[in-house]
């Protein structure tokens, strides 16, 4: 059995629900987007949700080019209940920046260190990988299954803005599934959101943070503003 199907064997519901950590940044939804479209192949809803605001212009220009449609935890909290199955993507249960939802867990696919030990269903968490797209990418081409252009353009952008363009945290696997989809996603479209990264408040945050800089010795401290995007 593939990662794919060792996942599907585990979901007992026809609904699902796809949690990113809270802010979700491009990685996270392309992620959440990618495995919808898996689960969709087989049978299975799934609806994506985060909690807080898309913080970013480049992540909330990924989801409104693609139609990736999300949704606020707070706009559904009176649906949820403990049966629901939730299935966290690009995050772990109890860290400090994933809420804990209305739900069971039953399922974690991540890329970042465990820093605390849960029990899962399923779990394919590998830390050395740069992107979790990269992981969800995989899971495409080891199943055979076709990759459309939205779903390639999305995973190719979330691999490159979580290793900063293939620069930081990058292994042989991200690189190959950018190789993989590169005739797949859209270029023009990964141009565009790649260069469509600043709101005028972040540069505000910038020109706050600029003034009000000051260095003691080999540490820096600035005041970006009360209410300072994610920069």
């Amino acid at each position: 059995m593939t990662k794919l199907d060792e996942l599907v064997t585990q979901i007992n519901r026809e609904h699902v629900y796809i949690q990113t950590h809270n802010f979700p940044d491009p990685d996270a939804i392309a992620s959440a987007f990618g495995l919808q479209e898996l689960l969709k192949l087989r049978g299975i809803h799934a609806t994506i949700c985060y909690k807080g605001k898309i913080d970013r212009y480049s992540t909330d220009k990924l989801r409104e080019i693609l139609d990736i449609r999300l949704v606020n935890i707070e706009n559904i909290g009176s649906e949820l209940t403990e049966d629901d199955e939730v299935i966290l993507v690009d995050a772990q249960k109890g860290n400090s920046n994933i809420i804990d939802m209305t739900g069971d867990e039953i399922i974690c696919i991540d890329h970042h260190p465990v820093y605390e030990k849960t029990e899962y269903r399923f779990t394919d968490i590998r830390p050395g990988v740069g992107a979790c797209a990269s992981i969800i990418a995989q899971y495409f081409f080891e199943n055979e299954i076709p990759m459309d252009q939205r779903i390639a353009t999305a995973l190719t952008f979330g691999i490159r803005m979580d290793t900063q363009k293939l620069s930081r945290g990058v292994c042989k696997m991200d690189m190959e599934m950018i190789w993989r989809m590169f005739d797949l996603c859209d270029q023009d479209m990964i141009y565009l959101l790649e260069n469509s990264t600043l709101y005028f408040e972040d540069l505000m945050a910038y020109s706050k943070a600029i003034s009000s800089i000051e260095v003691f010795e080999n540490i820096s401290f600035a005041d970006t503003g009360r209410d300072c995007p994610e920069l």
